[in-house]
């Protein structure tokens, strides 16, 4: 956005100038709460409350903002994911292997917001 010359003592042209081009440099965190209650929409194993196979990995499930960049805080919940899922395919009889085995089978979508 380019700077704001010659729009002085403020008012609706500052309004007008900014409204459109104006944007948060900020990523969203916070949006999708994580506790053991269950008004939280995931709980510890970032699994979505009252929707079967479905998890909620990305920053929305973070309480505050990082205080450096989000892709290693996300990328580190991603990781930790893996290892959930793996875990709970495990406990359900799936098999590790790639070919043949039972995790191939498991329903796995990946959606994206488009941040």
């Amino acid at each position: 956005m380019a700077p704001l010359i010659g729009l002085h003592g403020g008012g609706q042209r500052q309004h007008s100038y900014a409204g459109p081009g104006g944007r948060c440099g900020y990523h969203a965190v916070g949006t999708c709460a994580m506790g053991p209650e269950e008004d939280d929409v995931v709980d510890s194993q970032l699994r979505v409350r009252g929707v079967e196979n479905l998890r909620v990995i990305d920053c929305s499930v973070m309480p505050t903002l990082v205080s450096g960049n989000t892709n290693a805080a996300a990328v580190m919940m991603a990781e930790k994911a893996v290892d959930l899922i793996r875990a709970d395919a495990k406990a359900h009889g799936f098999s590790s292997k790639r070919k043949g085995g039972g995790l191939d089978r498991l329903p796995v979508q990946s959606v994206t917001t488009g941040d």
